[in-house]
């Protein structure tokens, strides 16, 4: 099955909001993150807007996320063939006017397909291990961190989602994705995040909207509740990468999508440093993701319909290792 462009970024920016039908179920059940490591695997396909994928949430080969043990972290970095060297070559053309601010029941995320060009990033760790662009498709951001680090976790996680669009029969279940990861720490005496900030506002009126839609103060349409703000955004360039910790390491590893169908064709690069936001920050982000409603027809009524745990995280445990390497990559930040 041939996927298109602008598919890959409906799908990534879908995955955490689909309906699964269990395999042995009539009735279409709803994924949470109460208890994933049980309930996830039931389920025998993932029905999308491109058919029913295969689901892998079961597998032990490669599934994601993992504890990245001690010895890797005191590990020195190996220097890659094309290093990462994330700047302004590659950055693309993106407004920040032009982007979309979904939020969902299990998550934020910023859609890059308003870009005129698309940010991208050379990566030598994919399948064939020569240099190829990946173009990024869209981030979000999981509260609760998926991803340990010797079993120590933070309060959020962010995801910059790439493809490799220059495969020649490009197919969801046999992609090649590459995943720009980063742990997020809120801290009572961290100041405010400037460039965080920016994309907090939008979430927020997101959010605003879909409890307007609620309370029948807006139509219901088709990106009422979804892309944010009615009114013109802030005006100026935006550049994904400018979230990544500056003089940051990568650690790399073979896994998959954290969230169902959770299929095994994703390379991950988790940066070794923490992107630092203030307490009060956090939290709004947790209220904006834990507060979701998802509007229901016309009549303009909702439904409470975040799915988190009892802690307010949207994170998957992390999996087994089973025997995979994970290396300390040198970074290339500038």
């Amino acid at each position: 099955m041939r996927v298109s462009f602008s598919a890959l970024v409906t799908l990534f920016l879908g995955t955490t909001s689909l309906l699964p039908q269990a395999a042995k179920a009539t009735e279409p059940v709803v994924f949470d993150y109460m208890d994933p490591d049980s309930d996830w695997p039931l389920f025998s396909t993932i029905p999308t807007s491109f058919g029913d994928m295969p689901n892998e949430c079961g597998m032990t080969e490669r599934q994601s996320p993992i504890d990245i043990p001690t010895s890797v972290i005191r590990s020195l970095c190996e220097r890659p063939t094309t290093p990462y060297f994330i700047d302004g070559r590659n950055t693309g053309k993106c407004e920040f006017s032009a982007l979309s601010f979904p939020i969902r029941d299990v998550d934020v995320g910023v859609d890059l397909n308003g870009c005129t060009t698309m940010p991208s990033i050379k990566l030598d760790n994919g399948p064939n291990g020569d240099g190829a662009n990946y173009t990024a498709l869209q981030f979000h951001i999981h509260t609760g961190t998926e991803h340990s680090f010797n079993t120590d976790f933070e309060d959020a996680e962010l995801h910059i989602v790439h493809a490799n669009m220059n495969v020649g029969d490009f197919t969801y279940e046999t992609g090649d994705f590459q995943v720009l990861g980063v742990k997020i720490r809120g801290g009572d005496g961290a100041r405010p995040n400037y460039r965080f900030e920016r994309l907090l506002v939008e979430w927020e009126e997101s959010l605003a909207q879909t409890e307007a839609s609620c309370s029948g103060e807006l139509t219901v349409g088709d990106s009422t509740t979804v892309v944010g703000r009615s009114q013109s955004r802030p005006t100026g360039s935006f550049n994904p990468y400018d979230l990544i910790p500056v003089g940051t390491d990568f650690y790399t590893y073979e896994g998959s999508l954290t969230a169902p169908p959770c299929s095994q064709t994703v390379m991950w690069n988790l940066a070794t440093e923490f992107m630092r936001v203030s307490r009060s920050q956090l939290l709004r982000l947790y209220n904006v993701i834990n507060n979701y409603k998802y509007p229901m027809g016309s009549s303009a009524a909702c439904q409470f319909n975040a799915k988190p745990d009892i802690e307010g995280s949207t994170s998957r445990p992390p999996q087994p290792l089973n025997g995979r390497i994970v290396k300390r990559t040198c970074g290339g930040i500038e």
